[in-house]
């Protein structure tokens, strides 16, 4: 007979031993740990089973509760709407009349700037053609040989007309004012001229007259006749007669 199939007491009642001493230790050491851990887990389970179940206890309640104030809202929607309804048309009608004062506000602020402005570019063109106007006088004056001095206006700096004219440095003064008013420069060289004895032309006619009189006088000698001399047809004027006084 195969002793592998043969029985053997010994072999049985040790298995059987192996066998209850393993049983024992996997009881001990194995089965008790995974039996609390198995006991944790299902209380685990059922405390998210309770905690789920308060949940929706209270989102339900929430919902309802949610529900309620989400009717009440719109009822005070309602109620605020119908309420704005003519406040929102007061206040674009209020805003439509400031809108409007604003606008005209602002055209009439650019219309004063735009004054203003133009104001300043015909000023400044005014400058700008009298200057050229200078440096052309100028160059046409030195070509025909009278030296020029270039002076500063009274408001750029030193030296100027002013300077010119205390100094006894000016005999004759032609100037065509453009402005009015004491405070500009042709007026305060008028003031200048005049309260130092200086003759003044302020017109180009008045300057071509007194240009020609004094050619005339550099030609020859200069004879005093009265206006009639040149004029007969007015007659002359009858010598006044004097009486004496008692």
């Amino acid at each position: 007979m195969n002793t592998l199939v043969q029985p053997d007491p010994g072999l049985y009642i040790w298995t059987i031993v192996t066998f209850l001493v393993l049983l024992a230790a996997l009881a001990k050491f194995a089965w008790r740990p995974l039996l609390e851990a198995l006991d944790r887990r299902q209380d685990m389970i059922r405390q998210s089973l309770d905690d789920a179940h308060k949940a929706k206890q209270e989102l339900e309640r929430l919902n309802v509760e949610s529900q309620r104030i989400l009717a009440a809202a719109r009822t005070e929607a309602d109620e605020i709407l119908s309420n704005t309804r003519s406040d929102a048309n007061r206040f674009r009608e209020e805003l439509k009349q400031k809108a409007q004062a604003e606008a005209a506000g602002i055209v009439k602020n650019a219309e004063r700037q735009i004054e203003l402005e133009t104001a300043r570019a015909l000023q400044q063109i005014r400058t700008e053609a009298v200057d050229i106007s200078v440096a052309i006088a100028s160059k046409l004056l030195e070509r025909n040989g009278i030296k020029i001095r270039a002076i500063h206006k009274i408001a750029e700096g030193r030296p100027n007309a002013i300077d010119l004219i205390i100094n006894k440095e000016i005999d004759l003064i032609i100037n065509t004012p453009m402005g009015k008013g004491g405070k500009t420069d042709e007026g305060r060289i008028r003031a200048f001229a005049v309260s130092h004895g200086i003759h003044v032309v302020t017109s180009i006619a008045g300057a071509q007259a007194a240009v020609q009189g004094i050619e005339a006088i550099l030609r020859k000698k200069t004879d005093v006749h009265a206006l009639q001399d040149y004029h007969p047809q007015y007659g002359h004027p009858k010598p006044a007669r004097s009486e004496a006084l008692v």
